[in-house]
């Protein structure tokens, strides 16, 4: 499937940002308010993925941390348009974008999300912790 991916700061972001989060973690995975919206989301680029007719159906965020790691975070894909290669764009995309500034890229996964992530190339290295009850 065709996307195109857009990149904006959290100041100039769509709504369609803030609706995906609100409908995927907060709606459909129960995570708390308070603890989906961060001060992160303040120094992150944030990514939309969007279908040629300019339907918003993803998003993900990208930000540094400590020794020039980078940390991709917060990426869903609206149920309705999973499994169809989105989530495999906006991720590459979103490697490409810190391949040039950054030596490491990081993430926190759902366990079920694992494989996907590990398929480009990422790998477990940590133990399995709580987030928000996830």
């Amino acid at each position: 499937m065709t996307v195109r991916i857009r990149k904006y700061s959290w100041q100039l972001a769509p709504g369609h940002i803030r609706d995906i989060r609100q409908r995927v973690f907060i709606e459909e995975q129960q995570v708390p308010p308070e603890l989906e919206w961060d001060e992160t989301d303040e120094i992150a680029d944030h990514f939309l993925a969007v279908l040629p007719d300019n339907t918003p159906v993803g998003v993900a965020r990208l930000f540094p941390s400590l020794n020039e790691t980078a940390h991709i975070g917060r990426m869903a894909i609206l149920p309705e348009h999973r499994s169809k290669g989105i989530g495999e764009t906006l991720l590459r995309h979103l490697l490409a974008e810190a391949a040039g500034q950054y030596d490491e890229v990081r993430l926190s996964a759902q366990e079920h999300a694992i494989p996907f992530y590990q398929r480009s190339g990422f790998h477990v290295c940590s133990d399995v912790y709580d987030d928000a009850g996830i």
